[in-house]
């Protein structure tokens, strides 16, 4: 059985999967970890851009990445270089969100991640 971990940036999502490995940082900074571990030779298993909300609308990222490293995965290394070429091509929207905002953004994030994770096939668990 292959066993997956959680990348995130989300507290909501630090909160409900406690194994995650945790970032302090933008959602373009969970994307170059998720490429540099990409770059060690892990999988990334769900799409960094998954969702309806564009990267420059939401600080939240979370990804799930494969434990087991192996040779260098072209697939996950061209889906994450992609979604920071994305990430960079759209303008920053510097906004201030009240605390309710935030904690919405938070939950689509946690959402797109248990529908990942509810999506692994069953050889996988995080």
């Amino acid at each position: 059985m292959e066993k997956v971990f959680i990348l995130s940036n989300n507290p909501m999502v630090w909160r409900d999967f406690p194994g995650t490995n945790k970032l302090e940082g933008t959602l373009r900074d969970v994307l170059l970890q998720a490429r540099n571990f990409i770059h060690q030779g892990h999988r990334l298993i769900n799409h960094p851009l998954a969702g309806s909300v564009k990267p420059n609308e939401t600080p939240y990222k979370s990804l799930v990445i494969s434990c087991d490293k192996g040779p260098l995965d072209y697939d996950s290394l061209r889906l994450i270089e992609s979604a920071i070429e994305v990430t960079d091509k759209l303008p920053e929207l510097k906004r201030k969100w009240g605390e309710q905002v935030v904690q919405d953004f938070q939950f689509i994030d946690l959402t797109l991640l248990r529908t990942a994770i509810e999506q692994l096939p069953l050889d996988m668990h995080v």
